[in-house]
């Protein structure tokens, strides 16, 4: 992971993100063994570059999100991020902003195949954020420059 950063922050001067689940310990977080880890890598978290952005991703509804203000105190900006259970979402949403924190860098919108490319922006998880973080419409869909897509609306 180090090497890999090395090479693309440093080398080619991008920004890393990664996804947060293997940072986090399942039983501390009180997660499941698929939102967190459950065989030791949690460590890890003490072991990564801080300016690496951390997706954490959340697809069901929660009262709390123990992740955020844990990785926020480690040091990581974090982008929450959830999936289509609207109420999910939004929950979400709340708990990240009620964090008052600047690391919070808003909310990615997973959908994993739940619309097609050329609706991306009539779904409501990512509608709800603009909405929330006032920015309006999230998404103007575009047709991706490489790759085409097909009659179901995926690319291919």
């Amino acid at each position: 992971m180090n090497d890999l950063h090395e090479h693309l922050v440093k080398g080619r001067k991008v920004e890393m993100l990664m996804w947060g689940d293997r940072l986090l310990d399942a039983k501390a977080m009180s997660y499941s063994k698929w939102e967190a880890s459950e065989n030791g890598t949690a460590a890890a978290a003490d072991l990564i570059p801080h300016d690496v952005i951390i997706c954490d991703w959340h697809y069901e509804r929660r009262a709390t999100y123990p992740s955020i203000p844990y990785l926020l105190k480690k040091g990581f900006r974090v982008w929450p991020a959830g999936w289509h259970d609207d109420q999910a979402a939004e929950a979400l949403l709340d708990y990240s902003a009620a964090q008052n924190d600047q690391r919070i860098l808003g909310y990615l919108s997973t959908t994993w195949g739940k619309v097609p490319l050329d609706r991306l922006d009539t779904f409501e998880p990512t509608q709800l954020a603009a909405r929330k973080l006032g920015v309006g419409r999230a998404i103007r869909s575009t047709q991706p420059t490489s790759g085409s897509v097909g009659s179901d609306g995926h690319l291919s």
